[in-house]
Order: C-alpha cells, then structure tokens, then sequence
C-alpha cells in the first residue's frame, strides 16, 4: 500500500538529514567529547516548545539555540540573515534564491544552507552545554544528543505549591481541562516528597483512587526527599533517615549529601547538578530500584524514590 504523503514527507527529510550526517562524518567523529548535556527539543506549532526549551536552559543553566542559530549561519556564510531566515523557514524557492543571490552577489541554496546547519548544530554540540530548539537537531545529532524531546507529548506544569495535596490537586486540574479539549495526556507524574508534609498519605490516597478510575496517574515519591536520588548516584544506601533534635529527616539527609564530592554548599535548586551527576546516572538507577525491591521486602520505605520510573519515562520518550 502506498505510504501517505505526509509519511513520504517524513522519510524523505529523514533520508536528507542521514545523507548530510554521512557527508560530514569525519568532522562529527573528530569533535571534542560532550562535557555538559547537549538536549534537543523538538519544535511544532502550538506544542510549548519554545517554554519548554527555555525552562531546561534556565533550570539546567544551558546555553538556548534557536533563532541564534541563523545569526550564527550568516555570520559564517558572510550572508544577509533575511535570505538565512528565508531558508530556515522554507518560505523561497530555489529560483528565487538564485536570483536573490546574483542580485547580492552571493548565491547560496538550500542544500548548502543545510550542510551550514549541521556543521554549526555539530560544532556547538561538541563544546556541550546547550539546548537546541528545532532545526533538525535531534536528527543531526542522533545519540550525540544527552536527550531528545517532543514537546508535544511533555509538558512541565507551573509551580503551584510543593506540599503533596497542592501538586495533586493542580495536576488534577490541568488534566482535566485538557481533557475537555479532547486531547488528554497519556500520563501524568506527580512528583514530590514525604519529609514532613501531613498531607503525604491522603495525596497518596487520591492518586490511587484516581488510578482505579483510569486517570494515567503516576506518584513521583521520594522518602524523605529528593536529595535521596541526588544521594543515589553516589552509591546504594537503605540507611534510614529519622528527625533527630531540631533536625528534620530532610535535613540529616541534605547534611549527608554535602559530604559527597562537589555538593558542600549543596541548596536547593542548585544549578549545574545534571552536568556533575550524569555519568553516575545508571548508578542512581540501579541504587533506586534496589531500594524499592527492599521495601516491598521489609515494609520499611525510608528511604526509597521513584525519580528512576520517571526518568525512565523520559528516555523512553526521547527514543521514540
């Protein structure tokens, strides 16, 4: 059966990008090794994409290429960025290029424009620390590419509260008025933590009873907190965290993590976390899913996380 065309479309671009990568192979092999994360976002209309960019560059503390790459295009072809935008989007001919080109004294077509790209995409990829929105990078880079989103299928809601009945009841929400759109989400993650909230057990309670009802509802827990998953990636410990004195189980845990290399003046929403953890990520994995095992086994859940089951979610995600 013929494909439809927008498939025809599809793989015909896909072919494209595959052929330029393999045009380009020496330098891509030759280029320095990523030290930061390198994170592709795909960019489609209506999708969030460019919030979605934007908030990985802010909280991972990356550099944002988007409209920076035609700066950058021009200012190696020694071109006018009008002529490069028209390119980027698509919108001229390869005729009217050329006759844009003799006028200016300076031809430059499509096929070149895209060889410019990947060559800037590789380059900038090389030094690392970079989130790239659109412009076939995901493509360009393959698994050169720490992650790989489609915005339309992930969207990180606005903070609302971190106490656990707080995060469920605004995810709730904003579940249901996509909903009522027609286009709900195939699964929503709740992620927070036990510490010392009361409300722990009931936002629990909720989520389950909403699961029974099939809502594709996911509780994202740590016990006590987060930091246990930052811990993680040092190596497994089940060693419980208990409040001691005027010291939370947060804070006997927060007070162990600063003993750990690079993480003395550890606060929270440190920037620049991912880039110190990432190779010590399958660790964390490991470590979190042991910890769960253990659990079931006991009956004692301190501590535990289930940060690995999201995590997982979105490399799933980034591969498809």
């Amino acid at each position: 059966m013929p494909l439809p065309i927008s498939e025809k479309l599809i793989l015909r671009q896909i072919n494209h990008w595959n052929r330029l990568r393999e045009f380009l192979k020496d330098e891509m092999e030759t280029s320095v090794p990523v030290r930061k994360p390198v994170i592709t976002v795909s960019r489609q209309a209506g999708s969030g994409g460019r919030l979605l960019a934007r908030a990985l560059a802010e909280k991972l503390d990356l550099e944002l290429q988007d409209q920076s790459l035609v700066d950058r295009i021009a200012l190696d072809s020694n071109l006018e960025k009008s002529m490069v935008a028209q390119l980027d989007e698509q919108v001229v001919g390869q005729a009217a290029l050329w006759v844009q080109g003799v006028l200016r004294r300076r031809i430059f077509l499509k096929d070149e424009y895209h060889i410019a790209l990947v060559k800037v995409i590789t380059r900038l990829a090389a030094r690392g620390g970079v989130v790239f929105l659109g412009r076939g990078a995901s493509l360009i880079l393959g698994e050169k590419a720490d992650l790989r989103i489609r915005p339309a299928a992930v969207k990180i809601a606005p903070h609302n509260g971190s106490s656990p009945d707080r995060v469920v009841a605004h995810g709730r929400v904003l579940y249901e008025e996509d909903a009522k759109q027609g286009d709900s989400f195939d699964a929503v993650y709740f992620v927070f933590d036990r510490d010392m909230h009361p409300t722990y057990a009931a936002a629990l309670r909720a989520l389950n009873d909403c699961k029974a009802a099939g809502k594709p509802f996911h509780a994202v827990t740590s016990i006590p907190c987060f930091e246990y998953w930052l811990l993680l990636h040092f190596g497994f410990t089940d060693q419980p965290f208990d409040a001691a004195g005027k010291k939370s189980a947060a804070d006997r845990l927060i007070a162990e993590l600063r003993t750990k290399p690079g993480f003395k003046q550890y606060g929270k929403g440190q920037k620049g976390i991912y880039a110190q953890l990432k190779e010590k990520l399958p660790t964390a994995m490991q470590g979190a899913a042991l910890g769960l095992k253990n659990a079931a086994k006991t009956g004692e859940d301190n501590p535990t996380t289930r940060m690995h089951e999201l995590v997982a979610a979105l490399q799933a995600l980034s591969e498809t």
